[in-house]
C-alpha cells in the first residue's frame, strides 16, 4: 500500500469505481501520451497507492481481487558486514551483522516517508527472531585472490561488504601464516603475506558517517591496509571517493597495472559507479600514457578478466 502505483494498477482499479470522471482520470494515467503526467502526479510527489485510493475514493476493490490489484511486498536485501573472525561466535553459530541507512524523509508535498523494511527493523527489541534468506552476492571473491592486491570503492552503506572481505582478507592472512608455522617456511614478507588492501570511503561528514572507524585503525596494525576517506560535507567544495581515487592516481595504477590487482565496487546505483569508472579511465590515461579509447578498453578487458567488480543496488 506505501509502493508507487504503477501503470498497470490504474488500469486494474478502473475498473472498480462507477464515478465516470475518476475512471477517465485513472485511465489517462495508463495512456503512453501521458507518460510526464503519470510521472508527475506518482513518482516525482512519490505517491502512494494508499493515497490514490484515498483520493478516487469511489474506487472499491472487491476483495477477491485485493492480491491481483495490489503488488507483493517485495523482500529487502542487505549486505552482510561481518566476515572472517567477526562472523564466528561461540557454538560453532554464525553472527552476522548488518549496516543499514534508516529510510525518512518529506516528499515535495511535505509528507513523511519511511522505509518499510528500515522501519520496522528499528522498532525490533532485542532478542527478536526474524525469518530471512540468504542470496550468494554477486562480486564472485574467492581465498585465491588472496595474495593479489585489491582497490575497494565502498560509500555509503556500499563500506558493509567491504567490511567483510577485509576481515575476511584478514583470516586468510591468519591461515597462511599458521600454515607456514607449521611447514616451517619463512617468507620475505612477513607477517604480510596477503595483498595490498586499499579501501575508498565516503560519507557526508566524518564525525557522523565515518563507520567501522576502530575497525581500521586496529585492521592496519594487522595487515597491509590502507583507508582513503572522502566526507563530502566536511569543506566547501564538496569531495566523494573518484576524486580520491584520482589523487591516489599513482598507487592506483601500480596496483592495477603493474601487479594485477582487483576493483570492488559497492553502494548506490545512481551517479557513483560512473563516476568510478571514469576517474579509472582518467588515471589509465594520465598515468599509463593511453588514449581514452584504449584506457576504456584497457577497463573492459579487466570486467572480462574478473578484476572489476561491482555490486550496486
Amino acid at each position: 500500500m506505501r509502493a508507487i502505483p504503477r501503470r498497470s494498477f490504474f488500469s486494474m482499479v478502473a475498473h472498480f469505481t462507477n464515478d465516470e470522471m475518476h475512471k477517465e482520470r485513472l485511465l489517462e494515467f495508463t495512456d503512453p501520451q501521458y507518460i510526464d503526467e503519470l510521472y508527475d502526479y506518482t513518482t516525482r510527489p512519490r505517491r502512494s497507492i494508499l493515497e490514490v485510493l484515498q483520493e478516487f475514493d469511489s474506487v472499491k476493490i472487491p476483495w477477491q481481487w485485493a492480491a491481483n490489484v495490489l503488488p507483493k511486498l517485495r523482500g529487502r536485501q542487505f549486505s552482510i558486514a561481518s566476515g572472517g573472525s567477526c562472523k564466528c561466535i561461540a557454538e560453532g553459530q554464525t553472527n552476522f551483522e548488518l549496516l543499514a541507512a534508516i529510510v525518512r524523509y518529506k516528499t515535495v508535498l511535505k509528507r513523511l516517508r519511511e522505509g518499510v523494511c528500515t522501519r520496522y527493523i528499528i522498532g525490533l527489541e532485542p532478542g527478536t527472531t526474524l525469518n530471512v534468506t540468504l542470496q550468494k552476492g554477486g562480486l564472485g571473491v574467492h581465498e585465491s585472490e588472496a595474495t593479489r592486491p585489491v582497490i575497494m570503492v565502498g560509500p555509503g552503506t556500499g563500506v558493509a561488504p567491504m567490511r567483510s572481505l577485509i576481515w575476511e582478507r584478514h583470516h586468510w592472512q591468519q591461515d597462511m601464516l599458521a600454515r607456514r608455522q607449521v611447514t616451517g617456511d619463512v617468507a620475505s614478507d612477513g607477517p604480510n603475506c596477503i595483498g595490498e588492501t586499499i579501501l575508498f570511503y565516503g560519507g557526508r561528514n566524518q564525525e557522523a558517517d565515518f563507520f567501522y572507524r576502530k575497525d581500521w585503525d586496529y585492521l592496519k596494525q594487522e595487515m597491509p591496509l590502507k583507508v582513503f576517506t572522502a566526507f563530502s560535507r566536511d569543506q566547501i567544495e564538496k569531495v566523494y571517493v573518484q576524486d580520491i581515487l584520482k589523487q591516489q592516481s599513482e598507487l592506483v595504477y601500480e596496483l592495477l597495472h603493474s601487479k594485477g590487482g582487483i576493483v570492488y565496487v559497492c553502494g548506490s546505483s545512481g551517479k557513483m559507479p560512473r563516476a568510478v569508472r571514469a576517474a579509472l579511465v582518467e588515471i589509465f590515461v594520465d598515468r599509463g600514457k593511453m588514449d581514452n579509447l584504449i584506457a576504456e578498453d584497457y577497463l573492459q578487458a579487466m570486467e572480462k578478466e574478473g578484476r572489476y567488480k561491482q555490486e550496486t543496488w
